[in-house]
């Protein structure tokens, strides 16, 4: 297999990326900082969006949530069918509100110096690499 890949009569047609990942400088490490922020942020009014529009009856949002909690009460009541002496909550699932359906998660950036970092994975093998690549 090696003598017919570095063979003369074989020829690869494609170009695939090469890159080398090295340690971050403090520039790239304060550029990869700053996008974090305004993903937290895009990420943050993305969420209250949904939250807002999950209280509309109108919306995907709405239904989605409802569908949502529509298995848990049909959860809940396969668990009471199940156990019919059961009392309290224990066994049963809480419905969602939309606060914690449509919940906003902080991402954080820690360089800690111990290899390659996933913000940097993301922006640099990923987006301008990989993806471009395939499509």
């Amino acid at each position: 297999m090696i003598c017919a890949a570095t063979s003369f009569y074989v020829r690869c047609s494609y170009k695939r990326p090469c890159i080398v990942w090295a340690l971050p400088d403090e520039r790239e490490v304060a550029t990869l900082e700053r996008q974090v922020i305004a993903a937290n942020e895009e990420a943050r009014l993305e969420a209250e969006r949904k939250q807002a529009a999950a209280l509309d009856p109108t919306t995907p949002e709405y239904r989605e949530l409802t569908a949502f909690n529509e298995e848990i009460d049909k959860y809940n009541r396969d668990f009471k069918s199940r156990h019919p002496g059961h009392k309290g909550m224990k066994g049963l699932k809480k419905r969602r509100s939309p606060k914690q359906f449509f919940k906003h998660e902080i991402f954080t950036y820690n360089v800690d110096g111990k290899g390659m970092d996933a913000i940097w994975f993301a922006e640099q093998i990923l987006k301008k690499q990989l993806f471009p690549y395939y499509c």
